[in-house]
């Protein structure tokens, strides 16, 4: 029974997962290209990719530096003509070669777009799935007849069941993102201006692992205590609409800095539903009682918030995604770059300052209390611990959720346009990043990650990407990715996972992300 229990759990868990995957619909995950690297943008992403990572980029063209130094030997005849005494003209042609250095400065394309269903980037972790476990002790044992017998788990079996949960608790997480509408602007004059609009999906779930080990150890004869403290659900449904501008700040330059730009970015935020966990301490187990028999008791402090666009108990009420959200902010990022040194850049962005104010269908559920059930068959015990585990559900007020804010900090290094470089097969782009997250709003972790990043080009139409990644809610990532950039024309596949196509038992995390982009 114990372990149908937790088959159970599990399967709600993924079925869950998947239900939200398939329903879902500017930032990190319409970015491909820096997906690929180990999701870096700071001081890489331009153009429609600096929408929401960088807006100071928007200034850079789609590839290579803003401005680079070429060096040439030139040649060219000068005619002399020398007067004699007699004052009788001779004409010489003569040859002079020297050396000349000229700055070739580089522009954004005056108008790139994104292709409408063909932006998007999702990815799918979590502690929780393990598939070589579930194979192990959850498919049973071939039997005699071909088919396939239960597997009794005996204590180390469950032991290592429970090994999964990192410091407690089982991180899953989801996010989505498509960009239906990418523009950007280029005018030497005006600036530049980037336009967005970006659906979001985002879900954070933490189980702690006492749910799982209640299921497999159950209540001990002896006594036991289970502590599910720290259950946590953080989902929304967005769309951002976003505006950006940027432009350069050349009376910035000086020694050590050149090619100064400066962006801002402001975004309308849409919410159409949402479910944040404000708090929830829980403990329950059971303890002998001298008298005999034992009792099983609980203390439940919760608080869940959520908002739709529709009323969930109104049949007549159906979801319209385009219609009246649920709620409603403002969003602001800003962002800084400069080249540090002839073809390296450096870059700062925080990104996502704001909130969403929510009011429509606005409900909590509050559970708040103890309880102590010495009496199966007393109903009124019973309704307690009911009461307890399910909450009361009732309407409330508008509230507020922080929007997914956080801190970026990188540099970029050309590395074939380096001054002591004189020769290099090829582009080659190393780009490092530091990412502070503010909250731990969905789609966000205050944990912080490093990433560095590589971006070749055998060719220049054929960028070959790899990265890794360190920290935040995945930990550990290796990613890659390849396209096609015919400059105007420009189509990008990439994945932060790559050990899934190594491993097929790794199912721990699956990512994908393309994004195409035409340039005029």
């Amino acid at each position: 029974m114990k372990n149908n229990i937790l088959t159970t759990f599990a399967s709600t868990l993924i079925l869950s997962t998947i239900f939200f995957s398939v329903f879902a619909f500017g930032g990190e995950r319409s970015n491909t290209a820096g997906l690929s690297m180990g999701r870096i943008f700071v001081a890489s992403g331009r153009g429609l990719e600096a929408i929401g990572t960088n807006p100071a980029n928007l200034t850079l063209p789609h590839r290579g530096s803003a401005s680079e130094v070429v060096n040439e030997e030139v040649t060219h005849d000068t005619l002399i003509v020398v007067k004699d005494s007699s004052g009788v003209d001779t004409s010489y042609t003569v040859s002079v070669t020297h050396d000349t250095s000229f700055v070739i400065v580089s522009k954004p394309p005056t108008v790139s777009f994104s292709f409408p269903g063909l932006s998007f980037g999702q990815s799918f972790g979590s502690d929780f799935i393990n598939y070589d476990i579930y194979k192990r002790y959850f498919t049973g044992v071939p039997n005699s007849t071909g088919g396939r017998d239960p597997y009794d788990l005996n204590d180390d079996d469950k032991n290592e069941i429970l090994s999964i949960f990192p410091a407690g608790k089982a991180f899953t997480h989801l996010d989505f993102e498509m960009r239906y509408f990418g523009l950007t602007f280029h005018n030497d004059w005006l600036g530049d201006i980037g336009l967005s609009v970006t659906d979001k999906v985002a879900a954070n779930l933490d189980i702690p692992k006492d749910y799982v080990r209640f299921a497999l150890f159950g209540l001990d004869s002896t006594g036991s205590m289970y502590d599910v403290t720290g259950t946590n659900v953080r989902a929304w449904y967005i769309r951002e609409y976003a505006f950006s501008y940027a432009r350069p700040l050349p009376m910035l330059n000086y020694t050590y800095f050149k090619n100064v730009s400066a962006g801002i970015g402001v975004k309308v935020v849409h919410g159409y539903a949402t479910v944040i966990t404000e708090k929830y301490d829980a403990t329950f187990g059971n303890t002998v009682d001298p008298d005999g028999g034992w009792a099983l008791s609980g203390n439940f402090d919760t608080r869940i918030l959520r908002s739709t666009s529709f009323d969930p108990d109104d049949d007549a009420d159906e979801f319209d995604p385009i219609g009246t959200p649920a709620g409603t902010g403002i969003g602001f990022d800003i962002g800084v770059a400069a080249d540090v040194y002839p073809a390296i850049r450096a870059a700062f962005s925080i990104t996502d300052l704001g909130s969403i104010t929510w009011t429509k269908n606005t409900k909590e559920t509050i559970g708040h209390g103890s309880f102590v059930i010495t009496n199966p068959s007393n109903q009124a015990q019973l309704d307690t611990i009911k009461d307890a585990f399910a909450g009361r559900d009732t309407t409330t007020g508008e509230f507020s959720t922080d929007l997914a804010s956080s801190l970026r900090l990188g540099a970029s290094v050309q590395v074939d346009q380096l001054p002591f470089i004189h020769s290099f097969p090829g582009r080659l782009l190393v780009t490092f990043e530091y990412h502070q997250g503010f909250n731990n709003a969905p789609g966000n972790t205050t944990r912080a990650r490093f990433a560095i990043g590589t971006e070749y080009r055998p060719a220049m139409w054929f960028p070959i990407r790899t990265g890794i990644s360190m920290g935040g809610i995945d930990r550990f990532n290796w990613g890659a990715g390849f396209g096609f950039d015919f400059g105007g024309f420009n189509w990008n596949f990439g994945s932060e996972n790559l050990g899934l196509v190594f491993s097929n038992n790794n199912w721990d995390q699956v990512s994908f992300g393309t994004s195409m982009i035409i340039r005029i």
